[in-house]
């Protein structure tokens, strides 16, 4: 399957690269293509603001989030809670997206989250450890399928230990 090749970037240019499979490989129209990717943007940018509500409206009725963390799959305002969780614990939450694939209802992404955990979690493996105001710098993937314009399922990886181990907490059994 091609891909397109990606556009050149700047120095310091911190946008995300898209590269979109070609439509004539996957039998999809170029706006069959790009629908999930408008639902990724504004997915995003909920996440870049840090609006825990605007992310779980994302989500359509069934649709589920799943994240080292949360516990497995959850769903509606479960989503909006553990969000806000991770906005009040980790000062200075930033999400920079490196790189974007996107075809028919499928995204998948690959980022780095940082911060600092200056504040505590109320629930996941974390809640009622005390915060060490350590910073934190971490790579991850997410695969975000969409139906009818809103999240399906919105999945994401990183490596838990690490980050255990760069803010300074105790391993999770």
């Amino acid at each position: 399957m091609r891909t397109f090749a990606p556009p050149r970037r700047r120095r310091g240019d911190r946008r995300p690269v898209l590269r979109l499979l070609d439509a004539s490989d996957s039998g999809l129209t170029p706006l069959e293509t790009g629908a999930a990717y408008g639902v990724y943007e504004t997915l995003l940018a909920a996440w870049q603001r840090r609006d825990a509500a605007a992310i779980a409206a994302h989500f359509g009725p069934g649709g589920s989030f799943k994240a080292p963390g949360s516990g497995g799959r959850i769903y509606g305002p479960v989503i909006a809670a553990y969000a806000q969780d991770l906005f009040d614990a980790l000062h200075h939450f930033r999400l920079e997206v490196t790189q974007v694939d996107a075809v028919a209802d499928c995204v998948v992404d690959q980022w780095v989250v940082s911060g600092c955990w200056t504040g505590p979690f109320r629930a996941g493996p974390l809640a009622g450890v005390t915060p060490t105001g350590r910073a934190f710098a971490l790579q991850g993937i997410g695969v975000i399928e969409v139906e009818d314009g809103r999240v399906r399922s919105a999945c994401h990886y990183w490596d838990q230990r690490l980050f255990l181990s760069q803010v300074g907490a105790p391993p999770i059994p």
